[in-house]
């Protein structure tokens, strides 16, 4: 899923059949007001003639999904090409900035795996490139986050003031 910002994506072993499609954003949302957040959801995709939508062109073939009982058409569309704003080189880990709310969404996301702390590794290969989120050794689950731009293009490091006063364990510590 990707609203733009965020990309989540968990990757189910096993063998699925395919299919191209958008799932409606509501449909999920009341199939979790109706069964709660906590529960399996099964998906049922409908395709081919038996799912046909008048669109300006003439009928068209387009999925349509059964989910907790309601159901509804697929959204008229190709979803975008999420794979290729993937980093394409090994994080440097050379900072960037972030909304701390996408950094939330991505928290969340590792929360609904079942994870209890939502916590998760982020790194970036520069302040303009995405950065990659994974959950241990978890290689089922993906997040991108993307960079925001900012005035601010310098690392950030502790200032002299912080360091004052510091006996020297700690100033070796803080190296």
């Amino acid at each position: 899923a990707t609203d733009g910002h965020v990309l989540a994506a968990y990757q189910i072993p096993g063998n699925f059949i395919t299919t191209a499609g958008i799932i409606p954003r509501t449909l999920v949302e009341n199939a979790l007001k109706i069964t709660g957040k906590n529960e399996e959801l099964r998906l049922k995709v409908t395709t081919g003639k038996n799912a046909p939508i008048n669109t300006a062109a003439g009928l068209k073939d387009v999925p349509s999904y059964t989910l907790a009982g309601l159901s509804a058409s697929g959204i008229d569309g190709r979803f975008p090409d999420w794979r290729r704003i993937l980093p394409r080189h090994a994080p440097s880990g050379m900072g960037g900035h972030f909304d701390p709310q996408y950094i939330g969404r991505v928290s969340a996301a590792v929360k609904l795996l079942g994870r209890k702390s939502g916590i998760f590794t982020l790194a970036q290969d520069g302040q303009n490139n995405a950065a990659l989120c994974s959950v241990g050794s978890d290689a089922n689950f993906l997040a991108v986050i993307m960079p925001l731009r900012s005035e601010f293009d310098t690392l950030p490091t502790v200032p002299a003031w912080a360091m004052e006063h510091c006996t020297p364990e700690v100033e070796n510590e803080a190296a």
